[in-house]
């Protein structure tokens, strides 16, 4: 069985208990994606792989996903 987890840190820690999840399933994805979008008035990639100096949020980017 696979799960897909939300990217946002905020979400993460707050709806979901991944020690208890990680035993019963054999694949998670997390949706490292929106990060940055048009609500913003610069351009960016949705899905960083790093933090850039200036984003708004230091972990809105796939490395500093916390999972």
């Amino acid at each position: 069985m696979a799960i897909t987890i939300s990217g946002y840190k905020e979400v993460i820690q707050k709806a979901y208990e991944l020690d208890k999840l990680a035993p019963l399933v054999e694949y998670i994805t997390v949706m490292t994606y929106d990060y940055h979008g048009a609500w913003e008035k610069k351009l960016g990639h949705v899905s960083p792989l790093y933090y850039r100096r200036g984003d708004r949020n230091p972990y809105y980017n796939t490395v500093s996903t916390p999972v």
